[in-house]
């Protein structure tokens, strides 16, 4: 409803008040009518003398339509409304078979939501999935959680396990945790093992993503230039240029590239770039 048509709802409820019955119904449970409707005077309309509550409890539409609803509310910007949502569904469902995807979906709200120790219960519970797709996935966002909590040493083991295994389209978050590793070990001073997972990213491209290997390149470029190997660093960012031409590091590797000419004397070809 438009906030006008809540208006004119509850003037109804108002003007039928003691003069006879109105059935309302909805695939909404009561209890969560206040996050759905987002209007608590019209979300307590409902409640005036002689009303009964009568709760479908054993139709499988029941199910399908709370499930939906956690998806809903969080496609809707009310990532509150949908953890509640999600953690009802949860409560009273868990051996659903959907129950696995909104786990997932509750510790992505809980670790966008800056609460990554709460995610990660969420996240440890699928670890171990039977569904590779759900438990790479669950294991991907519990060492991101891990990592937003400064335990680097406890997110790089998670990460390392999905990355060294093959790259392809059903399984996507390998990628990601092949990029997160590299940057894990480049920040603790692994240059050489950061460069290892970063040249996996830009060499096997099935299944990875073309922004991920962009920036996988930018960042060998930036490991050989802050090593000193000069001849690599420039070859990692002409090859980025290269292959991504306009993309978002393409006028930094740009910049980068030039400056790596001038830190070897090489003027002539500083200035022609």
């Amino acid at each position: 409803f438009k906030a006008s048509e809540y208006r004119d709802f509850l003037e109804i409820l108002d003007d039928r008040q003691g003069k006879g019955s109105t059935l309302i119904t909805s695939q909404f449970p009561i209890e969560l009518w206040h996050d759905t409707i987002g209007n608590p005077t019209v979300a307590d309309g409902r409640v005036f003398v002689g009303t009964d509550d009568l709760s479908l409890t054993d139709d499988p539409r029941l199910e399908r339509s709370r499930s939906g609803m956690v998806k809903c509310l969080d496609a809707d910007g009310r990532p509150e409304a949908a953890l509640r949502a999600a953690t009802a569904f949860l409560e009273r469902w868990p051996e659903h078979e959907v129950a696995s995807r909104l786990q997932l979906i509750r510790g992505d709200i809980l670790m966008r939501t800056g609460q990554p120790a709460q995610a990660a219960l969420s996240f440890q519970v699928l670890a171990a999935n039977s569904d590779p797709a759900i438990g790479e996935a669950a294991q991907y966002f519990l060492a991101q959680c891990l990592a937003l909590q400064q335990r680097l040493t406890d997110a790089i083991p998670i990460y390392e396990k999905l990355a060294l295994k093959p790259f392809d389209p059903a399984h996507p978050y390998r990628p990601y945790a092949a990029f997160a590793l590299a940057a894990a070990l480049q920040q603790a001073g692994a240059a050489e093992r950061a460069d290892h997972f970063y040249a996996r990213l830009t060499a096997d491209q099935n299944g990875v993503p073309p922004a991920l290997q962009q920036e996988a390149l930018y960042r060998r470029g930036e490991n050989a230039f802050q090593q000193k190997r000069y001849d690599d660093a420039i070859s990692f960012y002409t090859q980025l240029l290269a292959k991504f031409e306009g993309g978002p590091f393409s006028r930094q590797a740009r910049k980068r590239r030039i400056w790596v000419h001038i830190m070897t004397h090489d003027y002539v070809q500083a200035t022609t770039l």
